[in-house]
C-alpha cells in the first residue's frame, strides 16, 4: 500500500542475516485513518524483528460520537385511577377459542390502557437563557462582520451556562431519587452521555481476558449456566377428578397480582404489573371468571380422553 525502499520494507531477519522477510503488519479496520507504515530501522530491539512505525490520524468528534448514548424513547405515562371505570363500562367477550379468548381480553385491556394515557411533559435540561444563547452564538458566526472578541465571549458564556445547566440538572435527578428511595447508582448511571465498553472479563478461574472472543465465549457460558435447567424431570401424574371442580375466586387473583414484582418488564402482550394491579376488582372477576371456565373445560377434556383410553383397552 505504501511504496518504500527495498531497505526499508523487511521487518524480520534470520539468525545468520541472510533472509529477510516482511512478515510484521499493521491491521486497521478503517484505511482512511492510516497515513503511513514504515519501519525504524535505527531503533535496536534486541530481537529478530525491527520496529514497526504508522501514522495514524483520528478524529476525536467521530470517536466521541460513537461512544455517545443515544437518545432514550419517551415512555407513556398513564393515570390508572380512570381504569376500573373503563374496565366496567367494557364489553368483554367469552370465546370458546383460547387463543382468540385471550387476544380479545388483551386488546380491550390494552384500549382501556391508551384511554388513561396522559401527555408527556419532557423534562428540559437545559435553560432559555442557554437556549438562546447559543442561538445568538449561531448568529454570531454566521455574520461576517462579527469580531473576534465577540465570537469568543459568547463561546464563553454558552460553555458556562452549559455547565450549570447539566449540573443543575444532575443534582435534580440525584435528589429526586432520593427523596423518593430509588437507586442512586442507576440514577447515576443512567445520567452518564457515554457508551461502557467492556475492556476486560474474567473467567471462572480468576483470569482476565481482554480478547473479544474470549469474553465472547465467557459471556455465552455465564448465560448458558444461568438459564439452563439442572433438575431432573419430575414424572407429572394426572390424578382421577371425580369432584366437582371448584372456580377460582376473584380474591385468590388479587392475591397473586398483588405478590408480583412491580417494574419488570412485560411479555411479547406488552401487558405491566401496573396495569394488573390498577385494573381493581373489576379486572379481578373477570380473570377469574376466565380461569374458571379454562380449568373447568380442560378438565372435562381429560376426563374425556381418560375414558376414552380406558375403553380403548
Amino acid at each position: 500500500m505504501f511504496q518504500k525502499k527495498a531497505a526499508r520494507r523487511w521487518t524480520w531477519s534470520s539468525p545468520n542475516g541472510q533472509t529477510k522477510s516482511e512478515i510484521d503488519h499493521i491491521l486497521t479496520n478503517r484505511k482512511w485513518s492510516l497515513f503511513d507504515v514504515s519501519v525504524v530501522p535505527s531503533f535496536i530491539t534486541n530481537s529478530d524483528h525491527r520496529l514497526l512505525r504508522a501514522v495514524v490520524n483520528l478524529d476525536k468528534k467521530l470517536e466521541k460520537k460513537i461512544l455517545h448514548r443515544p437518545a432514550k424513547s419517551i415512555q407513556q405515562k398513564y393515570d390508572y385511577s380512570l381504569l376500573p371505570q373503563l374496565i366496567r363500562n367494557k364489553n368483554w367477550i367469552q370465546s370458546d377459542d383460547l387463543n382468540e379468548d385471550y387476544e380479545n381480553f388483551i386488546t380491550v385491556l390494552k384500549d382501556c390502557e391508551r384511554s388513561c394515557a396522559v401527555p408527556v411533559i419532557r423534562e428540559e435540561r437545559l435553560s432559555e437563557e442557554t437556549k438562546q444563547l447559543l442561538k445568538m452564538r449561531v448568529h454570531i458566526k454566521n455574520n461576517p462582520n462579527s469580531s473576534e472578541i465577540q465570537r469568543r465571549a459568547v463561546d464563553i458564556a454558552c460553555r458556562n451556562n452549559l455547565r450549570m445547566d447539566l449540573r443543575n440538572y444532575r443534582q435534580r435527578k440525584l435528589l429526586a431519587a432520593a427523596e423518593t428511595r430509588k437507586s442512586i447508582k442507576r440514577c447515576r448511571r443512567n445520567l452518564i452521555q457515554e457508551k461502557r465498553v467492556f475492556t476486560a472479563l474474567k473467567d471462572e478461574a480468576g483470569q482476565t481476558s481482554n480478547s473479544k472472543k474470549d469474553m465472547e465465549k465467557i459471556v455465552e457460558k455465564f448465560y448458558k449456566e444461568l438459564y439452563s435447567s439442572k433438575s431432573s424431570e419430575v414424572s407429572t401424574s394426572i390424578a382421577d377428578l371425580t369432584e366437582a371442580i371448584p372456580s377460582v375466586l376473584p380474591s385468590e387473583v388479587r392475591t397473586a397480582i398483588d405478590l408480583a414484582k412491580s417494574g419488570t418488564a412485560p411479555g411479547s402482550d406488552g401487558i405491566t404489573v401496573e396495569l394488573l394491579k390498577s385494573g381493581g376488582p373489576e379486572l379481578h372477576k373477570i380473570l377469574a371468571e376466565k380461569f374458571s371456565t379454562r380449568r373447568s373445560t380442560l378438565c372435562k377434556e381429560s376426563r374425556r380422553s381418560r375414558k376414552n383410553a380406558e375403553q380403548s383397552q
